[in-house]
């Protein structure tokens, strides 16, 4: 389920409307429509509120990007268990200049972080 839908299902389950919502969190009815239907996300400030007003853990609300995130370092995690399994088949002259690759990528402004 999207953030959109978290919001809807737990405001639903209290009766609420949007107006009610956004009074709660601060919003106007405008932008809790805008949550439920995807077209924006919530800061964190709104969602720390509405989690409180529920009482849910922030996740509830925002699961789904949490369980993406996870799906995308399982799936990092697996790319680069493949390339230490085919860096480890070759041979030292081979896996000196991938060595020296890499080092060169890593000091690149690109591959920086900021």
């Amino acid at each position: 389920m999207t953030i959109g839908h978290n919001i809807k299902r737990l405001r639903e389950e209290r009766g609420m409307t949007q107006t009610d919502l956004a009074k709660v969190v601060g919003a106007s009815d405008k932008a809790v429509s805008t949550w439920e239907n995807g077209t924006a996300i919530p800061r964190i400030g709104k969602i720390e509120k509405m989690a409180h007003y529920f009482n849910v853990p922030k996740s509830e609300i925002i699961g789904d990007i949490e369980e993406r995130q996870q799906r995308r370092m399982l799936a990092y995690y697996e790319q680069f268990k493949t390339l230490i399994d085919l860096a480890s088949q070759l041979d030292s002259e081979d896996r000196a200049r991938l060595e020296e690759r890499a080092a060169m990528m890593l000091e690149s402004d690109k591959y920086r972080e900021s």
